[in-house]
C-alpha cells in the first residue's frame, strides 16, 4: 500500500500524503502493540517459570514427616471403618 503512494511524494497531493502518513502511523502503532504484547507475554512466561521452579524447590525441601503421619493415620482409619 505504501509503495503505491510513494510516487505521490514527487508531486504530493493531500490525499496521497494523508494515506502515507496514515499507513505509516498505523504500522508504527501495530509494531508498538506487537512489542508491548511480546513484552507482556515474556513477563508472564518468566513469572510462570519462576513460580514453577520455586514450587519444585519447595516440594523438594519441605518436611516429609507430616505426609507420612497423614498416610499412617489414613491407613489406620480405613480398617476401623470396615
Amino acid at each position: 500500500m505504501i509503495d503505491k503512494y510513494i510516487h505521490n511524494w514527487i508531486m504530493p497531493d493531500a490525499r496521497g500524503v494523508l494515506l502515507v502518513v496514515a499507513s505509516w502511523s498505523s504500522r508504527m502503532m501495530l509494531e508498538a502493540a506487537g512489542s508491548a504484547l511480546a513484552t507482556t507475554l515474556t513477563i508472564i512466561v518468566s513469572l510462570l517459570a519462576i513460580t514453577d521452579f520455586s514450587m519444585k524447590i519447595y516440594l523438594k525441601f519441605k518436611p516429609q514427616k507430616k505426609n507420612k503421619e497423614k498416610r499412617k493415620k489414613g491407613e489406620h482409619e480405613e480398617p476401623d471403618g470396615h
